[in-house]
């Protein structure tokens, strides 16, 4: 799915940022080239890292420089 949305919507993996709320998910967008953060959650060892991990949502701005 996250290989479709790069080819489908016409925009580049540096512009997007997938808020992933499961480890699982975390690592697919950043295994398709995306940029991922992971909120709120432990990662599983075994899977890379997250490019941002989030308490919460509302630290999602600072992250974006916003």
């Amino acid at each position: 799915m996250y290989y479709q949305i790069k080819t489908t919507t016409g925009i580049t993996a540096t512009e997007m940022l997938h808020v992933a709320g499961a480890s699982i998910d975390g690592w697919g967008a950043r295994y398709a080239g995306l940029f991922s953060a992971l909120l709120g959650r432990i990662p599983y060892p075994q899977l890379p890292l997250p490019c941002f991990m989030l308490k919460d949502i509302t630290e999602l701005p600072a992250v974006l420089g916003l």
